[in-house]
C-alpha cells in the first residue's frame, strides 16, 4: 500500500450561531451583550466594551415604531460600526471607545441557502461580498431572518454575516448570527 498525506490549508472562517442580544432592554445597566467581535464571534455589553472595543466590528439596537391608529409597536433590527458618525444607538456613550471601521452592505435577502452551500471558498466569498461594495457604517432599513449582511473589515478582508433568527418580544430580545469570513 502506499500511503499519502493531504494537507488541507483553510482560507475561510466560519462561527456559527451567536446570539447578540438588543441593548435597550437594559439600557440602565448596560449588561446586554449587543456587540460582536465578528474575528472571534465574541460579544460585549457596554461594562465590558471599552476595554475591547478595539476588536469589537458592530453593535445593534432595534427602532421602535408605533402604529398611531391601533397603537401596535414594531421593532427595527439594525447593525452599526462603532466609526459610524452619528451613532445610531446613543444610550450608550462609546465616545471614548476605540473606533474599528468595518463597513457593511444593507441586508440582502435570500442568503440562508448561498450560506451554506455557495460561500465555502474563499474565492467565493469574496467575489460576492465585493460584488455588494460594502460602504455603510450603519444600516437605515431594517434586517430580517435570512439575510446576508456583506461586510470588511478596517484591513481589507470580507465576511458575510447570516441572520439565523430575531427575537425581538419578551425581556430578552436577540440576533442570532453566522460569520464567515477570510483568512
Amino acid at each position: 500500500y502506499k500511503k499519502i498525506d493531504i494537507n488541507v490549508v483553510n482560507e475561510i472562517t466560519h462561527i456559527v450561531n451567536r446570539k447578540i442580544y438588543f441593548p435597550d432592554v437594559d439600557s440602565a445597566s448596560g449588561s446586554a451583550n449587543s456587540y460582536l467581535n465578528l474575528t472571534t464571534g465574541e460579544t460585549y455589553n457596554y461594562q465590558t466594551g471599552a476595554a475591547n472595543s478595539a476588536n469589537i466590528d458592530l453593535g445593534i439596537y432595534r427602532t421602535k415604531t408605533v402604529n398611531p391608529t391601533t397603537g401596535m409597536i414594531s421593532w427595527g433590527p439594525r447593525m452599526y460600526s462603532l466609526s459610524a458618525n452619528p451613532v445610531p444607538y446613543t444610550p450608550n456613550n462609546i465616545s471614548s471607545w476605540t473606533k474599528r471601521a468595518t463597513k457593511f452592505t444593507n441586508g440582502q435577502n435570500g442568503q440562508a441557502t448561498p450560506f451554506l452551500r455557495n460561500y465555502y471558498t474563499r474565492e467565493a466569498l469574496v467575489n460576492y461580498v465585493k460584488g455588494r461594495n460594502p460602504n455603510l457604517l450603519a444600516h437605515t432599513s431594517n434586517l430580517s431572518v435570512g439575510q446576508g449582511v456583506p461586510f470588511v473589515f478596517p484591513d481589507g478582508r470580507y465576511g458575510l454575516i447570516l441572520i439565523n433568527q430575531i427575537s425581538l418580544d419578551g425581556n430578552t430580545p436577540f440576533m442570532d448570527v453566522s460569520i464567515k469570513y477570510e483568512l
